[in-house]
């Protein structure tokens, strides 16, 4: 007879891989470039489309790369990220004192020729509700750096790239949420250990560096502590709930900005 815990990791692995299928095909990895002009992977973005218009959002952080190097945006190739994006303010133009870092832009139809066969998250997928956080799980899901440097091809601009998916526990942290001034109607908070994780199977492992998920999705996969959905007899559909911001080592938590945050602004 399987105990309660490996029930329990088998459903999250479940719920786990239908974000992946049904959002994180709609996470897409973005590109700067060395002085050499090599691409070189910075983090991650998300297509979404409301009401018939499609955007990109991502991390304001990323986006102010641009002015040192172009930006790529990567489909199965690298291409030019190009366009007018609506940023968050950087207070005393200082980004780390952003609590909300998000960017976002109306993609033109040259884009969305070039990015054919994307998925796009639409505003049916996302979850706007922010009362409902007890014994909620969210993945998160994005292209961590040292999983994408070398997989680039510089030469034909091809690119090979790794998404990875993270799944822990809603905890909002109330020490991080006083330091930083945000609240949970704005933000979610996810526990990250960056020493050691467990990986499918329930065993230790070492953590991967979070550096890159920046910009990648967070997705509502359900409350475990239903019987229904535990057991398997219902499963949730998966919702994009926000976008990855941060990552506070010091109290071993990531921070997203809720997605209605920015559905408001578009």
């Amino acid at each position: 007879m399987e105990t309660l815990d490996k029930i329990a990791i088998s459903r999250i692995n479940e719920l786990t891989s239908n974000a992946m299928e049904q959002i994180g095909k709609a996470v897409l990895p973005i590109y700067g470039s060395t002085d050499t002009g090599r691409a070189m992977h910075i983090g991650s973005c998300i297509a979404v489309e409301k009401s018939g218009v499609k955007y990109l959002i991502t991390a304001a952080h990323l986006i102010d790369s641009n002015k040192e190097t172009t930006l790529y945006i990567g489909g199965n190739k690298l291409i030019t990220l190009q366009g007018e994006f609506i940023i968050t303010s950087a207070p005393n133009g200082i980004r780390s004192n952003d609590r909300f870092d998000f960017a976002i832009m109306k993609m033109d139809d040259v884009l969305c020729k070039e990015l054919i066969g994307i998925n796009y998250c639409n505003e049916t997928q996302c979850d706007i509700d922010s009362n409902k956080e007890e014994n909620e799980f969210y993945t998160c899901i994005g292209f961590p750096n040292s999983k994408n440097q070398n997989k680039i091809d510089n030469i034909n601009k091809i690119i090979a790239p790794q998404k990875l998916p993270f799944t822990n526990k809603y905890s909002w942290n109330e020490g991080l949420a006083s330091k930083l001034e945000v609240s949970s109607k704005s933000h979610i908070m996810i526990p990250y250990n960056h020493k050691l994780s467990k990986n499918h199977l329930g065993e230790k492992v070492n953590s991967i560096k979070l550096n890159g998920m920046s910009g990648g999705a967070v997705v509502n996969i359900g409350n475990l502590a239903k019987p229904l959905i535990l057991s398997g007899k219902e499963t949730p559909s998966p919702r994009l709930s926000g976008v990855i911001i941060e990552y506070h080592k010091s109290h071993g938590s990531i921070v997203a900005t809720r997605i209605s945050e920015l559905l408001g602004v578009i």
